[in-house]
């Protein structure tokens, strides 16, 4: 067994003894002898979307057509679906892999490493699923690639929920795996696993390369420094490339194994410890120092939100704006380059953007704002009618906008308006009404379990969602899938939307509990029922010829259904809401007519 000193649960499982070389590349190492592939378990599970690095000494003592450094996957007799570095005829080749070799991404260096010499080789990758993103070092310096493939569009991991075999037999190896030819004869020392991607700077002190700062200091001092990205500590004094002891050096792995073996490390991607004043200094001074902190996290999130980098609250500020108005200030929200449209309003947009951010990015007080202002409160009809021949987009908000809301906006405002909305914050997702075997019909192979109780009437934003399937109530109303990342949706009308707003479950069980509500307030007067539900739904009272329209509506509904009791009784079973028992059948289903009607008008659907 080799120890991990961080955790010994997630310590190496060794098949046979170890032989080991005295003089390795830090100290002692160990020899792979072809038959002693190293099994890591609980460790190296990473996905296509994960930043992830491994770094590794290697002495090969024999020339081999393949041999397997890093591997998780099932093993070499597989369809390839995980991660490998391999060497061929000692070319080192970094690739992760759905389906070898069709969908998969891999890059191969164009140099090969030399027999029997100590080598540093690292790879890193970014997450991207992308080959661009991998990239490849050799003793410290970035080495020369070739792109072998660049085609991975699934996932490198097996899912049980998915119906994948094999899942407990996936390992994490070095050294060698399963049905693969391992490396044999090979001296092994120094190996690092990152759960995150590393500069340049990390890899030339992994490899011993002496590093100058701008600042001139060099020397194992320098190089620790360069580690302190990582949030390791070392627990034993190891020798520098200066052939000097350097404390620390060790800083860039979660865990060790025993001294006078290699030592596999593993960082968790946690974020890096606070640099002191001096570091900080630095980076602020010399925009190289600076760049390299960028990487992380952890520094990246200050620059972005400082009052010298205004492009994060400007795009903020511009969708929201667009929420309320249908159109940014700039008309392009997806491209604030120098491709994308000018401002209509800079100095507008600007203003915004600056209040934004001084006043905690505080997006109910920005919403708030744009609500209450003058441009955003006047009428959508136009006092010039040649105003929309001139300025038919609004662009210069001469007049109120007209936006349809979209689906998530529509459910919630009749889930408000009828007092079924559960305003609560927080928790897992729901699962609302769908039409049945939609999951089923749609090739998924699943059942869709309906939530019961409060989780079919909250909010749209916790509305359980399948990337590639939303839900048809949302879909209607140009709701997009999950499967691209879009900045602005696409505004149409369709026949099929009216449909939902008649006949969607959701729909028609708010429209009878608004009915309801509206009766038990206005008790016998109609005319107050109708103005009632007029304004819940339209934000103001009904005029009088529309207050005409509607009693006529309620009256002809009524008529019909006290001679068919029947059909008003099923009307109620809409739902699961239990319906009023003190109010008459052929009352509320009338009166949900009338609210049937109002939530398709125009007003209603539109802002």
């Amino acid at each position: 067994m080799l120890l991990n000193r961080e955790d010994k649960a997630k310590s190496a499982r060794l098949r046979v003894k170890l032989d080991p070389v005295e003089k390795g590349a830090r100290g002692k190492a160990m020899l792979m002898k072809g038959d002693d592939e190293i099994n890591i378990p609980r460790m190296g599970d990473f996905k296509e979307y994960d930043a992830f690095s491994f770094a590794v000494w290697l002495q090969p003592g024999e020339t081999r057509d393949r041999a397997t450094v890093v591997a998780c996957s099932r093993g070499g007799n597989d369809d390839g679906r995980g991660y490998e570095v391999v060497l061929e005829n000692e070319v080192p080749s970094f690739a992760l892999m759905h389906f070898f070799p069709g969908n998969e991404i891999r890059i191969r260096a164009r140099t090969s490493l030399p027999l029997n010499q100590w080598s540093h080789l690292a790879v890193t990758y970014d997450g991207s699923s992308r080959a661009e993103g991998m990239k490849m070092y050799i003793n410290g310096e970035l080495a020369s690639v070739e792109v072998v493939h660049d085609h991975l569009k699934r996932d490198i991991s097996r899912r049980e929920e998915w119906g994948d075999i094999g899942i407990d037999q996936v390992r994490f190896t070095l050294g060698g795996r399963e049905h693969d030819s391992p490396l044999k004869n090979c001296g092994v020392d120094e190996y690092y696993v990152f759960g995150r991607g590393i500069s340049a700077g990390e890899v030339k002190n992994l490899a011993g390369v002496l590093l100058k700062l701008r600042t001139g200091w060099t020397g194992a001092g320098a190089q620790t420094r360069w580690l302190e990205d990582g949030p390791i500590r070392a627990e034993e004094t190891t020798r520098g490339p200066d052939g000097g002891d350097q404390r620390g050096a060790g800083d860039h792995g979660d865990a060790g194994v025993a001294r006078g073996s290699a030592r596999f490390c593993a960082t968790k991607g946690r974020p890096p410890p606070e640099r002191g004043a001096g570091a900080a200094g630095r980076a602020a001074a010399d925009p190289a120092v600076a760049g390299r902190g960028a990487a992380q996290p952890a520094r990246l999130w200050p620059v972005l939100v400082s009052p010298q980098h205004p492009l994060v609250a400007r795009v903020a500020v511009n969708r929201i704006w667009q929420m309320f108005f249908g159109r940014g200030l700039v008309g392009t929200p997806e491209d604030f380059g120098t491709r994308g449209e000018l401002p209509s309003h800079p100095e507008l947009l600007d203003w915004l953007a600056c209040d934004f951010r001084e006043h905690g990015w505080d997006v109910k007080r920005l919403c708030r704002m744009i609500a209450l202002s003058g441009t955003f409160g006047q009428s959508a009809i136009p006092g010039d009618p040649m105003q929309l021949t001139a300025d038919p987009a609004n662009k210069w908000l001469a007049r109120g906008p007209v936006v349809r809301l979209a689906g998530e906006e529509l459910r919630d405002q009749a889930l408000a308006a009828s007092g079924l909305f559960v305003d609560k914050v927080g928790g897992p997702s729901v699962y609302p009404y769908l039409p049945l075997g939609i999951y089923r019909d749609s090739g998924l192979q699943q059942n869709y379990v309906e939530s019961q109780g409060e989780g079919l009437y909250r909010r749209s934003l916790y509305t359980f969602w399948r990337r590639t399937l939303a839900p048809p109530n949302l879909a209607a109303f140009d709701a997009p899938t999950r499967e691209f990342c879009v900045m602005r949706r696409e505004k149409t009308s369709t026949p099929v939307q009216a449909l939902v707003l008649l006949n969607d479950p959701q729909y028609v069980e708010a429209q009878r509990v608004l009915a309801a509500r509206v009766l038990k307030e206005a008790g016998d007067d109609d005319a107050a029922a109708c103005a009632t539900a007029f304004r819940l739904l339209l934000g103001r009272l009904p005029t009088g010829q529309e207050q005409a329209v509607l009693l006529c509506v309620l009256g002809g509904h009524s008529d019909h259904y006290r001679t068919h009791l029947d059909e008003a009784r099923a009307f109620l079973q809409n739902g699961h809401h239990a319906a009023d028992e003190h109010l008459e059948p052929a009352r509320v289903a009338a009166m949900a007519m009338v609210v049937r009607t109002l939530m398709s008008h125009v007003e209603a659907v539109n802002r």
